[in-house]
């Protein structure tokens, strides 16, 4: 009889300790949300896109891209369009095509470290071709037909590349 009577009271406790805890839970998401962030805790407002100074967000172009990147010395902003054209942006200025070129089916575009070299992947006609762009004269270099990955050395300065063949991938 002890030991159910010493259950019994164990259970009251602990129902007591629940019921207080939600009640303190729930007081504190009505009332103590408010006193701890604020009667005027909103949203902030959406980012602006009018171009006013000291807004930090503001697009650099209205076109869809299919990649991007940053040159390290002059801060400018390549961009590959999805139809494969090269635009930069310089700091503060509009977009300018330097690559007219089309290029269809776009695969990938890889960056070296200092983004003055890119390259690009696509397919034409089933066969895989690859180029590098060279941003110091707008220059394209062709790379061996059937390349199916890069990366660049952590310098930035050799490119290497998976090659597939009849005979299998080599790199």
């Amino acid at each position: 009889m002890k030991t159910h009577h010493a259950m019994k009271k164990t259970f009251i406790i602990i129902a007591i300790f629940i019921i207080v805890g939600g009640a303190a839970y729930a007081a504190w998401q009505l009332f103590g949300r408010k006193a701890i962030l604020g009667t005027n805790h909103v949203a902030p407002p959406p980012a602006s896109t009018e171009g006013e100074a000291g807004h930090i967000l503001q697009p650099l172009v209205e076109t869809p891209v299919f990649s991007y990147w940053a040159q390290k010395a002059t801060d400018d902003v390549y961009i590959v369009g999805v139809s494969g054209q090269i635009s930069v942006v310089q700091r503060g200025g509009p977009a300018t095509v330097v690559s007219p070129q089309n290029i269809l089916d776009l695969r990938w575009v890889t960056h070296n470290s200092s983004g003055d070299l890119a390259a690009v992947l696509w397919d034409s006609g089933g066969l895989a071709s690859a180029s590098i762009f060279h941003t110091k004269d707008n220059s394209w270099q062709p790379l061996p037909t059937g390349i199916v990955s890069a990366a660049w050395n952590p310098e930035g300065t050799r490119l290497a590349y998976a090659q597939s063949s009849e005979t299998g991938t080599t790199i």
